[in-house]
């Protein structure tokens, strides 16, 4: 992690002098996400997207992001559209079955937690 900072720096340092630069941009975004700047990563992503949207890697990392930020429903949607246009981007297919997996997880854990509550029933108040 030590040498992302550093990295940072200097990419920072060549968008001040080529702020067109998209793949400045994506690496920027991958030192951010190294340093789980998870945020900063997406917006970067997203910059980089908007200067070059046939950026597949950006595109990918991008629905990385929204999964690391806990943003699974953003990271499915986004990865979906994506595999859409590529439907042999393998990267985006693997991310888009693990934000998948983690999907069906969650739901599984707030039906296991309906389950629970409904087996316990109302709550009686002590007179």
């Amino acid at each position: 992690m030590g040498r992302l900072e550093p990295a940072v720096d200097a990419i920072r340092s060549t968008l001040t002098l080529d702020p067109e630069f998209p793949d400045a941009h994506f690496y920027l975004g991958l030192a951010y996400f190294g340093l789980h700047g998870y945020d900063q990563a997406a917006a970067v992503l997203q910059e980089a997207i908007s200067r070059d949207p046939k950026n597949l890697r950006a595109q990918v990392f991008l629905g990385v992001c929204f999964l690391a930020l806990g943003r699974v429903d953003e990271s499915i949607g986004h990865l979906e559209a994506l595999t859409r246009v590529h439907p042999r981007e393998l990267e985006a297919l693997q991310t888009l079955a693990q934000a998948s997996l983690e999907r069906f997880q969650r739901l599984k854990e707030e039906e296991s937690q309906e389950r629970q509550r409904a087996a316990e029933g109302p709550l009686q108040k002590n007179p």
